[in-house]
């Protein structure tokens, strides 16, 4: 492995070859130093209902944000984003349920332990969150990264998942129907997906991108959603803030790098069907039917299709219509 200041150096030189990032970096959280269940006032929030708190679950300390009451909602979000990614849809779930929001494992203000990034495992973070906070049962909505933990946890643990969402991700591992004939096929992305590829090599991403974290995840906003304002402002750089932190870009690229572990164990998860209501939907512009099809090999009760005008991150160009989806899913019988 070369020396970090080669790479350091390597950096340097995509620069010089074109590769010009505005290095516009937020000043990164700081921890409270008062009671550790009250995450500190920096972080951001839609609704002044919504409050933060630690939690231990699988020897980890676990940010999670919180609001509402009645049944459980645990929404799991995916990699570029944290908890902060469903503050749109906040209000509205939480007008008839408990929403409780993680940061993941690395990510944000929850720990960054070295290792314990395939999906299984930070699948048994959840499951011990999800206990230690006194639920017995919960809806479970996971989008890109959070979507493959979600499908982990219902295999692990189904007796908490009473339904599954999964959102515009591709499990890795499970097979892919081909769509029916006439069906329309989402729009290629242009350059194709090289950063799947990028984000498992050792070490390099970490120093490319330290420094540049906005323009890296902006590149990614606005090449994932058809409408280039659709993730705002206030949720870039709460981001920003997020994978700031010390240690938290290593984290979310280890989600990637546990890519191989985790395609061996989905692939045996698929001989056991899920038998709790899955809905599954896809961004119009993004993963469009994909999820739909790849859940039905491997789920007995499955629904879902597309969002209009959505590419990968509904929750931010269409919160509305997710709102709408999830709740008409989860109030049914």
């Amino acid at each position: 492995m070369p020396h970090r200041t080669a790479l350091a150096s390597s950096a340097r030189l995509l620069v010089v070859a074109g590769f010009v990032f505005q290095a516009t970096v937020q000043a990164p959280y700081a921890r409270s130093a008062s009671q550790p269940g009250a995450a500190q006032a920096d972080v951001r929030a839609n609704s002044s209902a919504v409050s933060h708190h630690y939690a231990q679950a699988n020897g980890v300390k676990y940010h999670y944000a919180r609001s509402g009451s009645g049944p459980a909602v645990v929404l799991l979000h995916g990699w570029s984003t944290n908890w902060y990614h469903w503050n749109k849809i906040f209000p509205q779930l939480a007008s008839r349920f408990t929403v409780i929001a993680p940061d993941l494992r690395g990510i944000g203000l929850t720990d960054k332990p070295q290792s314990g990034y395939d999906k299984r495992t930070v699948a048994e973070d959840i499951y011990q969150l999800i206990r230690v906070l006194g639920q017995e049962r919960v809806y479970v909505v996971g989008h890109d990264i959070g979507g493959m933990v979600a499908f982990a946890l219902a295999h692990e643990h189904p007796e908490v998942v009473q339904k599954l969402v999964i959102v515009d991700v591709p499990i890795p591992g499970l097979p892919m129907p081909d769509a029916p004939p006439g069906a329309p096929a989402p729009p290629p992305l242009p350059n194709g997906p090289w950063w799947g590829a990028f984000h498992q090599v050792p070490d390099l991403p970490e120093v490319l991108v330290a420094g540049n974290i906005r323009a890296y995840l902006e590149y990614f906003f606005r090449l994932s959603t058809p409408d280039p304002t659709a993730v705002g402002e206030d949720e870039i750089v709460e981001y920003v803030r997020a994978y700031s932190q010390p240690g938290a870009l290593r984290a979310g690229f280890a989600y990637y790098r546990a890519f191989g572990e985790d395609v061996n164990r989905n692939a045996s998860y698929a001989n056991t069907k899920l038998r709790m209501p899955v809905l599954a939907l896809g961004g119009a512009l993004s993963a469009g039917e994909g999820p739909l099809r790849q859940m039905r090999a491997v789920a007995e009760d499955v629904q879902g299709g597309v969002i209009e005008h959505a590419g990968h991150y509904p929750a931010s160009e269409q919160p509305n219509e997710l709102a709408r989806r999830l709740l008409e899913f989860f109030n049914a019988p």
